[in-house]
């Protein structure tokens, strides 16, 4: 929208990390930077339109927590590369600066890391089990700007990790 009004939930800015992704129940959850009443703070963040018009903050708060398990509403998100809506309803995400992917749980409203420990590089967890092809725990990956994501059948996600020129998927 361009400005911010106190006590109205709205995108201050969309940007091109913004994305528009559409629920089974009609809503329209739409990214961008939260307008918070001030542009200044403004973070990233997930809006929920709802089909009677209601609109919501789901994730993106200035100063808010960034712990594991924190409320989904009042975390803060670094910057965000894509998100889209898991079988399920949750909102998977990634983050480009703190290098993870992470899902918010719509029923809990918990935020989670799915995937990445943080740390740029191309790293995949070594179990030591002598097995190269074993599953190795998605959070001990590492990721040089995870950006794309998308939905595979059976319940899989693929992950774009942009700077390291490839894609990851979890089981």
């Amino acid at each position: 929208t361009g400005s911010c009004v106190v006590g109205t939930v709205s995108l201050y800015y969309p940007i091109e990390h913004s994305a528009i992704r559409f629920a089974a129940d009609g809503s329209a959850y739409i990214s961008g930077y939260i307008c918070q009443g001030v542009t200044a703070g403004t973070p990233y963040g997930i809006i929920r339109r709802a089909s009677n018009g209601t609109t919501t903050r789901v994730v993106g708060l200035a100063g808010g927590a960034t712990t594991e398990g924190a409320d989904a509403i009042a975390s803060i998100l670094p910057d965000l590369g894509d998100f889209i809506l898991d079988a399920n309803g949750d909102i998977v995400l990634s983050t480009w600066t703190n290098l993870r992917v992470r899902k918010i749980n719509m029923t809990t409203g918990k935020i989670n890391t799915l995937a990445g420990d943080g740390t740029a590089g191309y790293f995949n967890v070594d179990l030591g089990n002598g097995d190269p092809g074993a599953y190795e725990p998605a959070t001990g990956v590492r990721f040089r700007y995870p950006s794309k994501l998308a939905n595979w059948p059976g319940g899989h996600l693929l992950i774009a990790d942009r700077d390291n020129y490839t894609v990851r998927m979890i089981w």
